[in-house]
């Protein structure tokens, strides 16, 4: 009986030992990461999420990001670099409680006259009310398939800015 009883303990104890660590361990689960090769960043109720800008010469790149707006109010998010004549802004709608993509599907995202190196990080700013966000974009070109649809050419004027939900104003 004894024999049993202890048996039945390091059992208990081995079991207990040995998954243990999940008790006190961080769940990958529950830590927040970009899963893509863009990054993300939260700006009030709007989530930036997976944010890269796509170019073969850096001096135009196409701008991709997605918005998940979790708030009960619209958004006039604005979205700022610097150009070859200082500061653009530019204005992003995003309705309350919606997901906005931003230069995918046609509607490309241009920054034109930039200096972004290829494989390097490209500062561009978020912000609405209050809250603010710069991210160090990713930029890449279209040699992965996933983004080759992406990259703007060089001689494309027709690929523009989304005008009705996007303006645009330079400030010096």
């Amino acid at each position: 009986m004894r024999r049993r009883a202890t048996s039945i303990v390091l059992a208990a104890t081995a079991a207990l030992a040995l998954s243990g660590c999940t008790f006190t361990a961080v769940q990958a689960t529950q830590k927040v990461y970009d899963p893509s090769d863009g990054v993300g960043a939260t700006v009030g109720s709007v989530r930036v999420l997976n944010t890269m800008l796509l170019t073969d010469d850096g001096e135009t790149g196409n701008l991709v990001t997605s918005f998940v707006n979790t708030g009960q109010q619209n958004v006039a998010m604005s979205v700022s670099w610097e150009g070859p004549n200082g500061r653009v802004d530019r204005n992003v709608y995003i309705p309350a409680g919606t997901v906005r993509d931003l230069g995918t599907g046609g509607n490309q995202f241009l920054l034109r006259g930039i200096d972004a190196e290829l494989g390097g990080l490209f500062p561009v700013y978020f912000q609405y009310d209050d809250s603010a966000e710069e991210l160090r974009v990713p930029v890449l070109d279209g040699d992965r398939p996933e983004y080759a649809d992406l990259v703007p050419t060089t001689d494309d004027d027709t690929a523009d800015d989304d005008t009705e939900t996007a303006e645009t104003t330079e400030s010096e």
